[in-house]
């Protein structure tokens, strides 16, 4: 029998008995309704089923995951008569027997006090990162520092007095016990702890982008955090492109917007926040690319039909040619920037990274017809192929850039075919 096997009676009473432990439940469950649409969720290390047993309650089909045999018999026998739940629990290393699941299988992954005790948590991640669907949310909670008595009790006895801090002792003297042989097995090396710095870079190392990540558990032991595998994601050399999902990576997206359209041309008033949003913004979906120390160099966005409909209504009646040539669907394409610090020779692979990550967006919405404007010396200059006037050219009321710009339609299949070609 293992440590985790022994560890099962003392784990299984902390719902019952340790409220900091129910909250941590709550907000993970919470984190999980709000980021995920009723789908198909994997609990890695489920433990005796706490989480997963609450998450099957509130319609998601559930796969618990764990090596504790102990563990999981005590997780199978509270959904006993509980027949219409999604749920299944499976004996499963997740350093190894991830590999059984194929890529793109779950809505969300939960982990909770699980990373930390793998020899290869990297090796995990990368396996996460495999079975999860893009877009699809990771929510975990780890330890980012040894378990501390004295700050949990202050905490119990502000809450409730010396009755919560006896109570707590009564209840929890096994889980006490059995965390002073993890922790020494920690502190041997065994498992390991991180910061919120390390937990970040560890994160992004495998390729998830962090929406958000905050202390939570007893006296802000934990670091809760819900991050993201991003749509349509791609490296060139020492760039990351992809499509900006969490709020860290949008407020990137309007705060490299804000340094181009308001403070360099005045486009845009100044604000103090530091960022450029517009209404459309929460309809649009937005592609980035950042360089190697994690920091936005380019982005361009590309705005679908919406109830505020097109900006280049303002300029040329979009919907109204849509109406008439019978386009049902289509996307306006703009706020394109490339970092004025970005080298000469290296803005051609942000570009095609950038309009890579949008023909896949393209192909999984099948949404192809792109409107946007562009200046008429560039389209006189370059010649683009599947590029198509449908306007007459046009000064924009607002300061942006001189000269003319001209409302074009364009075929994001046609565009990428010929340069394809031309390659």
């Amino acid at each position: 029998m293992g440590l985790w096997d022994l560890y099962a009676s003392a784990y299984d009473a902390l719902p019952r008995h340790f409220r900091p432990y129910q909250e941590l439940t709550t907000r993970v469950v919470e984190a999980v309704e709000s980021h995920t649409p009723k789908g198909r969720i994997l609990d890695a290390g489920c433990g005796t089923g706490n989480i997963s047993l609450e998450l099957a309650r509130r319609g998601f089909a559930v796969e618990a995951i764990d090596r504790s045999r102990e563990m999981l018999k005590r997780a199978r026998a509270k959904v006993n008569g509980a027949n219409s739940l999604d749920l299944e629990f499976r004996e499963c290393d997740i350093e190894h027997d991830l590999t059984l699941y194929p890529e793109n299988s779950f809505d969300s992954i939960v982990s909770v006090h699980a990373l930390y005790t793998l020899k290869s948590p990297k090796h995990a991640l990368s396996e996460y990162w495999r079975v999860l669907k893009p877009s699809g949310h990771f929510i975990l909670a780890e330890p980012q520092h040894p378990v501390k008595i004295i700050p949990i009790f202050k905490e119990i006895y502000a809450d409730g007095g010396v009755r919560n801090v006896a109570e707590l002792f009564m209840s929890q003297f096994w889980v006490g016990a059995c965390n002073l042989v993890i922790n020494r097995k920690l502190n041997n090396g065994s498992f390991q702890y991180w910061n919120e710095e390390q937990f970040r870079s560890l994160l992004k190392e495998s390729s998830f982008r962090i929406d958000t990540i905050a202390p939570a558990y007893m006296a802000n032991s934990d670091l809760l955090t819900v991050a993201v595998k991003p749509r349509h994601y791609f490296q060139s050399g020492s760039y990351k492109l992809f499509t900006a999902e969490t709020r860290e990576d949008l407020e990137k997206v309007w705060r490299l917007r804000y340094e181009v359209y308001c403070l360099d041309i005045g486009y845009e008033p100044t604000n103090p926040n530091g960022l450029e949003k517009d209404e459309y913004d929460d309809y649009a979906t937005h592609f980035l690319a950042l360089d190697e120390n994690d920091r936005a160099v380019a982005t361009m966005r590309f705005i679908p039909n919406n109830p505020k409909g097109f900006p280049m209504d303002l300029d040329f009646p979009l919907t109204e040619y849509l109406r008439t040539h019978s386009i049902p669907r289509a996307l306006e394409g703009g706020r394109f920037i490339i970092h004025k610090n970005v080298a000469r020779e290296d803005r051609p692979i942000l570009a095609f990274g950038l309009y890579k990550c949008l023909f896949e967006y393209c192909k999984e919405t099948g949404v192809y017809d792109i409107f946007t404007v562009s200046q008429s010396k560039v389209l006189e200059k370059y010649k683009m192929e599947g590029w198509r006037p449908i306007g007459e050219p046009f000064r924009y009321s607002k300061p942006l850039t001189g000269g003319l710009w001209v409302p074009v339609h364009w075929n994001a299949q046609e565009v990428y075919d010929n340069y394809l070609k031309n390659v």
